[in-house]
């Protein structure tokens, strides 16, 4: 790998991409460049990145020569896609795009839409007999009649992505469901149902070659956010051997390059495991995964070059997010109540000595 990388990060949408951009930073001897929208102001906690507006609303062929001038212009080495869109443009594009910049390790067209749709992902799931909660296709022709094999309570939720839980609804049982069918069918978003189970999450974030994952990470949620369904403010990473095995027969299935965090479920009393969804992106809590040993961002980009990935593990830690700390000056969260869960998890000034540490990797370069 050449000693000094640029590395452009593209992401219309902002936040997984100042996310990317942080962890880069953190990086030696690479030069990080954001891609901004105009329309957006730019993030003053990047001041050690290099920000460039332009004027974009949506990835098309338009977008491609602002990207082939930026890329030229500022010797770019390679283009980071972070969010689901910018993925799918930089794979929709890959050959027009590889004369001018190299890309990261990513899936195949095929491979993506699969993992970035509830519904084909749970085709895959029941091929591969990879165990996952009962799940129907909403608008499916027989959808009406398979209500009454479906399993309650349920949750229907849109089949890509739906970030923070949007759309995502619970239903207590099949009456309750039925009273809302015509609404439901009467949507224009294409959703699934699927069987709710008493569980904790359980995640896991990859990094694959040809479907072989190389580096991973698994975290269960010490503190939810209040919000349902929004990253956890505070996870432990620990061991767990089924996760990896569902996991590994998953992204094998799909014959997966690149990363992906992977949303499972333990059943409450059995610790059975399900897999929910993947998350074929960067994703919300992938500080955390630095904290344990982990740059994913820097990891796909050496790679790139040529850099060998070694199975290193990662540290069980616990990690606190720097969200935490605003909903406790929000007055959203109760700090006591707070206090005694990470106590009782591993000690409480271990938790403040990775919040700091966060705080200060993620805003060193304002003091400097």
């Amino acid at each position: 790998m050449k000693k000094n990388i640029k590395i452009l990060i593209l992401d219309l949408e902002g936040s997984l991409g100042v996310s990317t951009a942080q962890l880069l930073c953190l990086a030696k001897n690479i030069e990080v460049h954001l891609i901004v929208n105009s329309c957006t102001k730019n993030y003053p906690g990047l001041l050690s990145c290099i920000q460039h507006n332009r004027a974009f609303s949506s990835y098309d062929v338009k977008f491609l020569t602002i990207l082939e001038r930026l890329c030229i212009e500022n010797s770019i080495d390679l283009l980071f896609p972070s969010n689901g869109e910018a993925i799918a443009f930089a794979i929709e594009y890959k050959n027009e795009i590889s004369a001018f910049s190299v890309l990261p390790a990513l899936p195949t067209m095929d491979s993506f839409q699969i993992a970035n749709n509830k519904h084909l992902l749970s085709v895959i799931l029941n091929e591969n007999k990879i165990q996952q909660p009962i799940t129907l296709l909403v608008h499916s022709k027989q959808f009406v009649e398979k209500i009454s094999t479906q399993k309650f309570p349920a949750v229907i939720k849109p089949i890509v992505d739906c970030s923070g839980g949007d759309g995502i609804k619970y239903f207590s049982s099949e009456d309750e469901m039925r009273s809302e069918l015509p609404n439901i069918l009467e949507s224009s978003q294409k959703m699934i149902l699927q069987q709710f189970i008493k569980s904790t999450d359980i995640c896991i974030s990859v990094f694959c070659e040809n479907g072989e994952i190389l580096r991973y990470t698994i975290q269960q949620p010490l503190i939810n956010d209040l919000t349902k369904y929004a990253p956890a403010l505070s996870v432990e990473f620990v061991d767990n051997k089924e996760v990896l095995s569902a996991a590994t027969k998953l992204m094998k299935s799909l014959n997966w390059n690149g990363v992906a965090h992977i949303d499972m479920i333990k059943e409450e009393t059995t610790n059975e495991i399900f897999v929910i969804e993947i998350n074929p992106r960067i994703w919300g809590s992938i500080l955390s995964s630095y904290f344990a040993g982990v740059n994913f961002p820097e990891l796909m980009c050496r790679y790139a070059f040529g850099s060998i990935v070694a199975n290193e593990g990662y540290k069980k830690i616990q990690h606190v997010r720097l969200e935490y700390l605003k909903k406790i000056f929000q007055g959203k969260l109760n700090l006591n109540n707070s206090i005694k869960i990470l106590r009782l998890r591993s000690g409480f000034f271990l938790q403040i000595k990775y919040l700091l540490n966060e705080i200060h990797h993620r805003y060193k370069k304002l003091f400097l």
